[in-house]
């Protein structure tokens, strides 16, 4: 599994993916990770993890629900429109 993003954030704005899991140039199956929570945010990435993990131990209606995409595969005419002038052929 790869997060294209590279990280978390508050969950209000999709934030720009790295191309890392893209170069290969295989098929891709995007899955979509959306939270619930009634008091905790998931985005707490400048606390220390063992205070985290208490955090998330003891919240309690905290759920994860996923949604699988459709399979994403790159075509010709993605290389062409998006092509770069780089080592990759987008």
């Amino acid at each position: 599994m790869v997060f294209a993003e590279g990280t978390t954030s508050n969950g209000s704005t999709l934030l720009e993916f790295k191309k890392g899991a893209f170069v290969s140039e295989h098929a891709i199956i995007p899955v979509v990770l959306r939270y619930e929570w009634d008091m905790l945010s998931n985005a707490y990435d400048v606390i220390p993890f063992l205070p985290l993990f208490i955090l998330h131990m003891s919240t309690f209606g905290f759920r994860a629900v996923i949604h699988e995409l459709a399979p994403f595969v790159p075509n010709e005419h993605l290389f062409n429109k998006y092509g770069s002038s780089g080592k990759e052929r987008w």
